[in-house]
């Protein structure tokens, strides 16, 4: 992109991706990540009903987000969240949003409580659609924290099983968020970075570089491409429906039977040196020309390939 194209983009980059874990799976995956790939780790946090825990992918931090019971018939473990960092200031994206047509709820303070009874907001999150198909309890969440007072009087934490059915409801398909961290908290991203340093990579035995792409696929890919080409403009799409952001990994929208975010397509040093480690492991899943991919059973269920 150039710089005037940077500066009319409403998002530089992927803040941080989410994988969804559902209670008793948290430290099978993370130990697959941390242990077995040897991927540092740059947080681990409890906070109410979440626990999260980060892992180093060199251009962009993986959160494993352990919550309440998933819907029933949904993986334990699934890419879940697209976590987007804006050129703008975060209270001014719903409006800029919702220009471009695009569903968008209202800036969410996450806040906690400090001394003398006072709240500090830590981020805030401004939810949109579209990953396809949106629900009506989608739609009915983004109008709801449209609506909600500017100051929360006290924090906001899911909690009863009525509240992780609303949740399951309104996220079915995964969550897409604009965040921005207020100082002196720190984002994903900025942990990460100071984690690795000047030498982010490679990582661990893989030898991995970075995120080239996360795929989203779609029913309804070309009305999924117009949607991003309007959230991402002036950025369009190539002719294999991908967006390249500012830095960090790009988007791919492809044809599918579903509505997700469906794979992470890591870009390593040597193919050859990843595909000797992970059949020496049994971790080796399908191979094609220029292209590996780690096997399912292995990863929880994930969907990652490798490319040089």
């Amino acid at each position: 992109m150039t710089g005037s194209e940077s500066a009319a983009a409403l998002f530089r980059c992927c803040e941080h991706l989410t994988v969804r874990v559902a209670p008793g799976h948290l430290d099978k995956v993370f130990d697959f990540f941390t242990r077995t790939l040897g991927l540092p780790s740059p947080w681990m946090s409890r906070n109410g009903s979440f626990t999260s825990a980060g892992v180093a992918l060199g251009n962009v931090p993986l959160e494993f987000l352990q919550m309440g019971p998933p819907r029933p018939g949904t993986p334990p473990v699934r890419l879940f969240g697209l976590a987007l960092e804006p050129t703008l200031p975060i209270d001014e994206v719903p409006k800029a949003l919702r220009a471009r047509g695009i569903r968008a709820g209202g800036a969410i303070p996450m806040q906690e409580q400090v001394e003398a009874g006072s709240l500090r907001t830590l981020w805030k999150n401004v939810y949109f659609d579209d990953l396809g198909g949106s629900s009506l309890w989608l739609q009915l969440f983004l109008v709801m924290t449209r609506r909600k007072p500017r100051t929360v009087r006290k924090p906001q934490q899911l909690r009863g099983a009525l509240a992780w059915r609303f949740f399951n409801r309104t996220f079915t398909k995964g969550m897409l968020s604009a965040v921005e961290y207020m100082s002196p908290e720190e984002g994903h991203l900025r942990r990460m970075e100071r984690l690795l340093g000047e030498t982010p990579g490679p990582l661990g035995p893989l030898g991995i570089l970075g995120v080239d792409e996360v795929v989203m696929m779609s029913r309804e890919p070309r009305r999924v491409l117009r949607a991003w080409s309007a959230i991402l403009a002036p950025v369009t799409p190539t002719e294999a429906g991908r967006f390249e952001f500012e830095r960090g990994p790009a988007l791919r929208v492809i044809s599918g039977q579903a509505e997700r975010l469906d794979e992470l397509v890591l870009r390593v040093q040597s193919l050859d040196t990843a595909r000797v480690f992970l059949a020496e492991r049994k971790l080796l899943g399908s191979q094609a020309t220029g292209r590996l991919s780690i096997d399912p059973a292995a990863s929880s269920g994930l969907r990652i390939s490798l490319i040089a």
